[in-house]
């Protein structure tokens, strides 16, 4: 919710698997002020399909039914998804969305950033540390460097 709110959102759709366990959702949203609709995850195709952008933090093949109803739309995903799935990789939902035309931002990819966050607050450092950790993250799970 805090990174939909910093990239400038002010509304989001939010697709649960069980609308019942949304409080932390809500909660959540409520804490940075970003306003948010909790709808059925079988309500998630056509939306999803197409929005800006797309965090999917469902386990390993949960999004899979997902996957095949965004597909089956033949619509495009002009989007960026952010699957934090990274067992299977690509997943199924990754793979739609690529063949989509949409821009897929892996789960590995997404706690290589996390583990760059966690080495500077454990160390006290600052940005410096960084570009080497990246470097050497990136070359040890076989991950491509991104110009940021």
């Amino acid at each position: 919710m805090a990174a939909l709110k910093d990239l400038g959102t002010q509304h989001a759709q939010v697709f649960v698997r069980d609308i019942t366990r949304a409080d932390e959702a809500r909660a959540a949203a409520a804490g940075v002020g970003l306003s948010i609709v909790v709808r059925p995850l079988t309500e998630a195709a056509v939306p999803a399909a197409s929005a800006d952008v797309v965090i999917s933090t469902l386990p390993p093949r949960a999004a899979d039914g997902l996957a095949a109803e965004i597909a089956a739309l033949g619509t495009g995903t002009p989007g960026v998804l952010l699957d934090v799935a990274y067992d299977p990789w690509p997943s199924q939902i990754a793979s739609a969305w690529q063949s989509g035309g949409g821009a897929v931002v892996p789960g590995l990819e997404m706690l290589l950033y996390q583990a760059v966050e966690q080495v500077r607050l454990f160390t006290g450092r600052g940005d410096d540390v960084n570009a080497s950790v990246i470097d050497v993250m990136c070359d040890s799970v076989g991950l491509p460097r991104r110009a940021f």
